[in-house]
């Protein structure tokens, strides 16, 4: 596996199996069988609602910890993989679009940071789509209630991606739900950019677009060419994608940005007061997120004939995904990544079934 020289520590994982919930802070699916890689030994296994966080002792656990990065695994001195497992990555590591007068020049640079940190990571198998999934989830009080000081910027962020486990299409009928896959990231504003947040005026370019983003996509989504809501790309790129020999009408379009139109649905819920506290004004009881679905299911012929193909190797392959809002003038640039992960040798047949998940919260279906 090629790691680039991202910023995130390589370190040694637990045997497969170890880990019940593969996000961070386990307070919402049980039963996910992704491991982020700074998750130890006796943090594993917690159920929903356990409440436990990878963090400092995670960091001192593993700091002699050291991975083959150039053979194409992460291993412990016992020989433990770390394969369908998640981890948080550089945003360096991808090109997008800078300024002065992108359209003529077509200059890119590497990201700054992201604007939000990815905290968790969940991939789920169900017969039908799971619509607003943020809705349905237990999701941390310490992820909703923190303040990013501004009234239209959710501090969470979960871009859910849909994808189905049979790429059928059809030239007279529109293929919309079935059988298939939730792969969903989970993303909390970062401190410095909710700072920003104070005076939007003052703030970076790529804060801005931020706050204009939120401001005027929800209400344009039934327009998927409008000023705002296509806007939103999507990157997916496989970092070992040599090893397959695959076509060359798949490998071209690897770590290529795809616009996200008609195949994309945005929700803000804010159900979060304002109270007031020893230091100031402070995020109340309720919850404030983004929830943006990506329908893999109404995806073109192409796209999906490419992705049939991919799906045989998944379970080998290192995967970076990255998500960012388009910039198309200059006061809007240089653009920066909304957040970014990477998952190593995905195994899509582990994932757990929908209705078999045991929630901490029971869940509405319709």
């Amino acid at each position: 596996m090629s790691f680039f020289g991202f910023g995130s520590k390589e370190v040694a994982v637990p045997s497969p199996g170890d880990l019940i919930c593969m996000s961070v802070s386990r307070n919402f699916v049980a039963g996910s069988s992704f491991r982020h890689v700074d998750d130890v030994e006796e943090s594993l296994g917690a159920g929903a609602g356990a409440g436990t966080t990878a963090g400092d002792d995670a960091e001192s656990a593993w700091k002699d910890s050291k991975a083959d990065t150039s053979s194409g695994s992460s291993s412990s001195s016992s020989g433990k993989s770390d394969s369908h497992s998640w981890k948080n990555i550089d945003a360096s590591g991808f090109n997008l679009r800078v300024g002065p007068n992108y359209k003529k020049t077509g200059a890119k640079a590497p990201s700054g940071p992201s604007l939000y940190e990815l905290v968790g990571l969940d991939v789920i198998q169900s017969p039908k789509r799971i619509d607003d999934i943020a809705s349905k989830i237990d999701l941390p009080a310490d992820w909703t209630c923190v303040p990013s000081n501004h009234p239209l910027v959710p501090p969470v962020l979960v871009i859910n991606a849909q994808l189905p486990s049979s790429f059928d299409s059809s030239f007279f009928t529109e293929i919309t739900d079935g059988d298939g896959w939730s792969l969903v990231h989970y993303f909390r504003i970062r401190p410095e950019v909710a700072e920003e947040l104070k005076d939007v005026e003052t703030a970076s370019p790529a804060v801005r677009l931020l706050a204009r983003y939120y401001e005027h996509a929800p209400a344009q989504q039934k327009d998927s060419y409008s000023d705002w809501f296509g806007r939103f790309k999507l990157i997916l790129r496989c970092e070992n994608i040599d090893e397959f020999g695959l076509p060359s009408f798949i490998t071209s379009y690897n770590g290529k940005p795809v616009l996200i139109r008609n195949t994309g649905e945005l929700n803000i819920v804010n159900t979060n007061t304002t109270v007031n506290t020893e230091e100031g004004k402070g995020q109340g009881g309720g919850k404030h997120y983004a929830d943006m679905t990506i329908n893999v299911h109404r995806f073109a012929s192409l796209p999906k004939k490419g992705l049939s193909t991919l799906m045989a190797y998944f379970d080998k392959m290192d995967i970076s995904t990255a998500f960012c809002v388009e910039g198309r003038v200059d006061d809007e640039m240089p653009e920066v990544l909304l957040g970014c992960a990477r998952i190593h040798k995905p195994d899509y047949k582990k994932a757990p079934h929908w209705g078999e998940i045991p929630l901490k919260q029971p869940m509405q279906r319709e």
